[in-house]
């Protein structure tokens, strides 16, 4: 084709478009004249088109917060009933809100409560407090000075302390100025000064000792942290803190002393805590006595004696050697001039220092484990256990004492006659091994048990060792091949039980004889 050609049919172009458009606009079918019958055939699509097409806002972050009823104990009847309303349509409100949310397909997590405009401010370096050095047992309080400077509002969930740490009250500012007591979970406009009180207890602290409160909002950060810290010295330097006796016969007669000094020679009185609910142990005795007291009978240095024996129990001894001083816990205020929160600041205590005692106590015969426990067992199962009996007394020895397994606490025990013991000397100990033996329980045996391992040593201080025997067996369980007594042991067969167990629909089992 020649340019010339090319030419001509460009030229041609736009009039074979408006021929095209012509023939699509004579196709359409003609409108009628008639309105009323334009309007009774005129669908209602156009309608239906517009609400389906309708754009539907998604909720808003706030919008989708969990949905929480605040507390309304601080307010007054009347004005309970009004809240009580306005509480429930919010709370309304936003179970809708994550209700919509959730049909949209949006993730509704929780975390939806963080507002980026909410703030909580506090002057730089405040959200530390250190009360620098102090005498241990003093009670450390601290008011933080906070606010809502953010450009939403401010909700603050809660006010956690750690362990050793106590806060009161948090106070927010009302609209008339004036300090109130904080409802967590209200929203804090915008400007408004909040306080919390906290207080320090430093008893039974020595050193380094801190706290924190953590401070759970809506804002960024979602957890602010403050902290209190002290140096806390000792008011008495105790020796030994700690009075371990080890493990003792139950007939020694032993003594030991703890002494408490004043660490910056303050004279004082000191009494023994007798007030405890917590009884002293059977045969220890405890005595305490000022050494070079003065005229008032006062004194920087006192001494306890601790005595164990005669009379001891076996078995374990602890207690706590507490003193009580005539000298008051300081308080430590941080110079707000708030009230001090809780009962120490109504009835402040007095110094105090303890000591801990503790002994293991045993008799001359003595034995171990102290309870024996099978597990769990299935019919068949041929398993055993061994319980060890020392003799601490050179004159006699334990020989071939008498075993017998019997009921526990008069409880039911069917069980005896399928297990058998036998003893052996310890070498180079005043000892015995005293094995138990389960030989297999019979098919159809089920349910726990528990027995009396009965051995007759025939001390003069102690006629026999008892030890608490224990089990559980299921039926249906694989049964395990039955064995016999290992050749060689002389076996003593347990107490007879009846002629059968039974089983878990309480039915008697025959028990085939041996």
């Amino acid at each position: 084709m020649t340019l010339p050609s090319i030419q001509s049919f460009a030229r041609l172009i736009p009039c074979l478009l408006l021929l095209t458009a012509c023939g699509a606009e004579a196709q359409k079918p003609p409108a009628s004249t008639d309105q009323g019958t334009a309007t009774a055939q005129a669908p209602a699509e156009p309608a239906e088109q517009t609400a389906q097409t309708e754009v539907v806002a998604p909720p808003r972050p706030e919008d989708l917060a969990p949905v929480e009823k605040p507390s309304l104990d601080q307010l007054r009847p009347g004005e309970q009933e009004l809240k009580t309303k306005e509480v429930e349509a919010a709370l309304a409100a936003k179970e809708k809100a994550r209700a919509d949310a959730k049909g949209l397909g949006m993730a509704v997590t929780g975390n939806e409560d963080i507002d980026p405009g909410a703030k909580l401010e506090y002057a730089f370096g405040s959200e530390k407090h250190d009360f620098g050095k102090v005498t241990q047992g003093a009670v450390l309080d601290h008011t933080f000075s906070l606010k809502s400077a953010g450009t939403s509002d401010l909700i603050i969930r809660q006010a956690k302390p750690t362990c050793g740490c106590t806060v009161a009250q948090m106070l927010v500012e009302n609209d008339a100025g004036e300090m109130v007591i904080y409802n967590f979970g209200d929203p804090i406009p915008p400007g408004r000064k909040i306080e919390l009180a906290a207080t320090l207890a430093t008893k039974n602290k020595r050193n380094n000792a801190s706290s924190r409160i953590n401070i759970a909002a809506n804002e960024p950060r979602k957890t602010i942290q403050l902290s209190l810290s002290a140096f806390v010295e000792p008011y008495f330097n105790i020796t030994p803190t700690f009075v371990n006796f080890g493990e003792v016969s139950d007939d020694v007669e032993l003594e030991k002393t703890v002494d408490f000094r004043t660490a910056k020679g303050q004279s004082v009185l000191l009494t023994l805590d007798n007030s405890r609910v917590r009884v002293m142990p059977q045969g220890l005795s405890i005595g305490l006595e000022a050494v070079d007291p003065d005229e008032h009978g006062k004194a920087t240095h006192w001494r306890a004696t601790v005595n164990l024996g005669p009379g001891l129990k076996e078995g374990t001894v602890s207690y706590p050697l507490k003193v009580l001083s005539d000298v008051a816990v300081a308080e430590v205020d941080d110079g707000h001039g708030h009230d001090k929160p809780g009962a120490h600041g109504a009835a402040p205590g007095v110094q105090t220092a303890t000591a801990n005692i503790s002994a293991r106590v045993r008799g001359v015969i003595t034995y171990s484990p102290a309870f024996v426990s099978l597990g769990i067992v299935r019919p068949g199962l041929v398993l055993s256990r061994t319980v060890r009996i020392t003799s601490h007394d050179p004159d006699f020895e334990l020989g071939s004492p008498e075993v017998s397994l019997g009921p526990f606490q008069n409880r039911e025990f069917t069980y005896g006659e399928y297990f058998s013991f036998s003893s052996r000397p310890v070498p180079g100990q005043n000892a015995i091994d005293v094995e138990l033996r389960l030989d297999g329980l019979p098919e159809g045996s089920d349910g726990n048990f528990k027995a009396m391992l009965k051995v007759a040593v025939n001390h003069p201080s102690k006629e026999s060792v008892e030890v608490i025997v224990s089990g559980v067996c299921r039926a249906g369980m694989t049964s395990g091949a039955r064995t016999a007594p290992a050749p060689g042991v002389t076996g003593v067969k347990g107490v007879q039980g009846v002629k059968g167990v039974k089983n878990a629909a309480d039915k008697e089992t025959p028990v085939k004889p041996k």
